[in-house]
């Protein structure tokens, strides 16, 4: 499944993010309802591809923005207070939940379109 492959490639960076000890505490920010197939399958590559890369040992913080936008800022909120290692975010709605709310530490993130264009990255090379 394409989504799996994209995910897989994305979460492959963590390694870098953690540099010298693996992160404890890894929230997650899906865009979509909780009840949806997809926001479920999202969540299980997230979690298959943590131990894949040795992060079996970490809490993962799941939070839905269920489509909505005060929602998403709301869940943005609760994981931004839970101090996480790392954040990884599905959609470009959770990546500017995240940025407006002050995320500080890295933030992951996939199935967004031209990040550069919405100024989430300086240049898509970084």
């Amino acid at each position: 499944m394409r989504r799996r492959v994209i995910l897989s490639t994305a979460l492959a960076s963590l390694p870098f993010v953690a540099a010298a000890q693996p992160a404890r505490r890894v929230g997650v920010l899906i865009d979509l309802r909780q009840a949806d197939s997809e926001a479920r399958a999202r969540v299980e590559t997230i979690r298959a591809e943590l131990v894949r890369q040795g992060w079996a040992a970490a809490t993962v913080d799941v939070r839905y923005g269920e489509s909505d936008p005060a929602r998403m800022k709301e869940a943005a909120g609760e994981l931004l207070a839970l101090a996480p290692d790392v954040i990884i975010a599905t959609g470009s709605a959770a990546v500017v939940a995240l940025k407006n709310a002050g995320a500080r530490m890295p933030v992951i993130f996939v199935i967004v379109i031209d990040p550069g264009g919405q100024g989430f990255v300086d240049s898509v090379a970084r």
